[in-house]
């Protein structure tokens, strides 16, 4: 039902035109082509050790069993010493891969055999060590010759592959919905925050305030002498710790002794 005012249909028709406006940046986003020097990176935190997870992804030829995005990973001829991987996506072509650099438990970097095909480049795999764990980028830096494969190959389309490396290797490790993000730094702990203070727990002393010292409990402590205390421990007239009146077969007076220094003698 289209509303009836004026008023109420310059405010419908402005609302329409916002999520017309929002709905193509959405799609241009997502239809964003390749640039000809391509550069894109992802990061995720994991909570596994990081020579397990640097062993997964070393392997490349067990890694059909636990990628998604892959039907299989063929070994071919060494190339310059290197080894080379032939890999079969389940969407597009096969791409041949050359390992030129491994840095134990650090780096991995693979570039693309045909350098002078639809595009050229490498694809880098870095691991950084955490307390509780490690967090692995993944960042590939291409050249893309074909204007065809720039067009048919978004910036979206290929943040979501380097996404479904990263939640792939997650969940092989038991973390189905790891974290991810563009930056390593994206994925530190937030800074803990101040623990409120608890009611009724002593707070700090206030610089310049006067100290109060606890009253004691021991007689001695408050000045009273071992004759004062006696054996047991009980304070002047055999009151115990407890505030009870004299002890049977206690003797002296009956009022409490007093305990601070005595009073000058008045005149007779």
């Amino acid at each position: 039902m289209l509303p009836s005012s004026g008023a109420s249909i310059r405010r419908f028709v402005a609302v329409a035109v916002l999520l017309v406006l929002v709905a193509a940046g959405v799609a241009f986003a997502r239809a964003q082509p390749l640039s000809e020097a391509h550069t894109l990176a992802r990061a995720v935190r994991l909570h596994h050790p990081l020579d397990e997870v640097w062993a997964a992804v070393l392997d490349l030829g067990a890694q059909p069993s636990w990628r998604s995005d892959l039907v299989a990973m063929e070994r071919q001829p060494d190339v310059r010493g290197h080894e080379v991987w032939r890999e079969v996506p389940r969407a597009g072509g096969p791409v041949t891969w050359e390992t030129v650099e491994t840095l134990p438990d650090r780096r991995l970097v693979r570039c693309v055999v045909d350098q002078d095909g639809p595009y050229g480049g490498c694809l880098t795999i870095e691991i950084i060590r955490r307390d509780d764990g490690a967090i692995v980028t993944i960042a590939e830096k291409f050249k893309v010759h074909s204007a065809f494969f720039r067009y048919t190959n978004t910036v979206y389309g290929r943040r979501a592959r380097l996404d479904t490396f990263l939640t792939d290797l997650g969940r092989k490790f038991g973390e189905p919905a790891p974290r991810i993000a563009d930056l390593p730094k994206d994925l530190r702990d937030p800074p803990k925050a101040a623990a409120e203070p608890v009611e009724g727990a002593p707070t700090e002393p206030v610089e310049g305030a006067p100290e109060t010292q606890p009253t004691p409990l021991d007689p001695v402590a408050a000045g009273a002498s071992a004759e004062e205390v006696g054996p047991s421990g009980a304070g002047p007239s055999g009151a115990g710790l407890s505030g009870a009146g004299p002890s049977p077969g206690a003797t002296g007076p009956a009022g409490p002794r007093q305990l601070g220094p005595p009073e000058a003698p008045g005149n007779p």
